[in-house]
């Protein structure tokens, strides 16, 4: 297996979660895994919900640590897979404003094609009966995604021709709370229909489990909405994912450099051929955790840190040597912080160098005016974000004047490697038809967004206070050589004099027409202000 396997080529992971592929490299939650398993595999549990707060990796947990251990026991449990991609990434249902028509939508194509790993291979499995009779994906999320009655036949009949438990993930279950009003009727029947859904599978028999995944801001809710009474949560599992603790951080940060075998994978040392200076990884720790200014978790910044760090130092090594990560390494690099906030800038240069095309400020701002609107602020100072068609996004795009190719873009911003985005199929609440859409890929780059948006709004204030003053001052060019002429001081260069003032009061009524053209022109005036010696720090 070890000279089979296929290592991640970066052994951290940015903003992406660990998948099967990232097994070896996933450290920190051992102990926690066992536990959840534990908790899941009680023959009592219908159904289990995994809650953590944001960016404390709830998705690299189940997708590196639960699934991979729970299937690799004696093959009892089998997660759900769709046939239409990499068979070895299990399906997470996206929970959206409506999860019962996500969850039936996902189940169509599941059960039009399932598929289970057997020792000869992949063998097939016929859930026609599944299928309820219906002639496509658009009748059934019309019948199952409106009944939780009728949804949980459809699960029943699955679950009597599967061989081993199967296990179904809804993930960011919060959204079913988050993503509309309240005051939205529709939305709120989706959310009865849902919890009615729930309530009755937690009341089923046979061999089928759920897991739901959600932030725990809205946990409360979501169980007091769960249970109609106490007596209705007695097979539901509850399972807080807590924090990495400084020692856990470590651990992870270190996992790459270790020699240790790890079967059947083996070495990460051997692929990676790295190591840090003694003390380091506790530092980088310590820094990240104890940071005033990191909101929405630590892991997404520990990830970034590490994969800049990985990747600047790499390339100083000669060849495939070994190398050392040193702490004048670490402090090259901006404040921990800054990097976050860097992290889609880098990502939109290295995707402009692939195409030809440089990015400079400006496109990286009319890109982050694109990406703003998937990010909704939340009154505990937490960040959700919300769905948006890629046809919506086109528009906007277009409307703002972006230089990079929206499509070849919107792609590589939501690959797995790089996770700004999160784009995928989705079922239109009202409609039933799929569209695609996209959303952020992590709350992290939500907050960044939040962030842009005061920054917006700061300028625009600024520049609404600076347009009577450009006003002003556009007047006053003007009325310099009309008052040399009226008071007879023509002088030997009125002429350029003249148009030197002509000229300025252009510039100014122009600034007082399109004030946040100031903006624009900043970095191009700051090239002319920067020091020409000296040094300052970075960040």
């Amino acid at each position: 297996m070890a000279g089979t396997f296929d290592w991640p080529k970066s052994p951290y992971k940015g903003l992406s979660y660990y998948g099967p592929a990232d097994v070896p490299l996933f450290a920190g939650r051992d102990e926690a895994v066992r536990r959840c398993a534990r908790q899941l595999g009680d023959r009592n549990t219908r159904l289990l919900v995994l809650q953590g707060s944001t960016g404390c990796g709830k998705s690299s947990f189940l997708r590196a640590g639960l699934i991979p251990f729970l299937e690799s026991q004696h093959g009892r449990f089998e997660f759900a897979r769709n046939p239409a991609s990499n068979q070895s990434e299990a399906l997470f249902v996206r929970s959206t404003d409506s999860p019962l028509k996500a969850l039936s939508a996902e189940l169509y194509k599941f059960a039009s094609n399932a598929v289970i790993q057997t020792e000869d291979g992949l063998e097939k499995i016929d859930l026609s009966a599944a299928l309820l009779g219906c002639k496509d994906a658009t009748e059934f999320v019309e019948k199952a995604g409106n009944s939780g009655e009728i949804l949980i036949s459809s699960l029943r009949a699955v679950a009597a021709e599967w061989p081993r438990s199967l296990v179904l993930v809804i993930d960011q279950g919060e959204e079913v709370l988050t993503l509309k009003s309240e005051r939205d009727s529709s939305a709120e029947q989706s959310r009865d229909q849902f919890f009615d859904f729930v309530y009755r599978f937690n009341n089923t028999e046979f061999d089928l489990k759920l897991i739901i995944a959600i932030r725990t801001e809205y946990y409360g809710k979501f169980v007091a909405r769960m249970g109609r009474n106490t007596r209705d949560l007695t097979k539901i599992e509850i399972f807080y994912l807590n924090e990495l603790t400084e020692r856990e951080v470590v651990e992870a940060i270190k996992r790459p450099t270790s020699a240790e075998d790890f079967p059947p994978y083996g070495r990460p040392f051997d692929q990676y051929r790295f190591d840090f200076e003694k003390g380091l990884p506790e530092r980088i720790a310590h820094d990240v955790m104890f940071s005033q200014n990191i909101k929405g978790g630590i892991l997404p910044v520990i990830q970034i840190v590490c994969e800049n760090l990985y990747g600047s130092t790499k390339k100083k090594a000669p060849g495939n040597s070994p190398f050392s990560i040193a702490l004048n390494d670490y402090l090259a690099l901006p404040q921990v912080e800054v990097q976050l906030e860097e992290y889609l800038r880098q990502k939109l240069v290295e995707f402009g160098q692939t195409i030809q095309i440089n990015v400079g400020d400006a496109e990286v701002d009319r890109w982050k005016d694109v990406l703003s609107g998937l990010s909704i602020p939340q009154i505990d100072g937490t960040v959700v974000t919300q769905l948006k068609s890629k046809e919506e996004l086109r528009v906007l795009a277009r409307k703002l004047g972006c230089r990079l190719p929206f499509e070849p873009t919107m792609n590589y911003l939501s690959d797995p490697s790089v996770r700004i985005l999160r784009g995928e199929e989705v079922i239109n609440s009202v409609t039933n038809l799929p569209v695609w859409a996209y959303s952020l890929g992590h709350d992290a780059i939500g907050l960044v967004m939040e962030r842009w948006k005061t920054i917006k709004q700061e300028r625009n204030r600024r520049a609404a206070r600076f347009r009577p003053t450009a006003l002003v001052l556009g007047l006053l060019q003007l009325a310099v050589p009309f008052g040399l002429v009226f008071f007879g001081h023509r002088t030997f260069r009125f002429d350029i004099f003249a148009l030197i003032c002509f000229t300025y009061a252009a510039f100014f009524f122009l600034v007082a027409a399109f004030p946040r053209l100031m903006f624009v022109m900043a970095p191009f005036l700051a090239r002319f202000s920067k020091p020409t010696s000296g040094s300052g720090s970075k960040g």
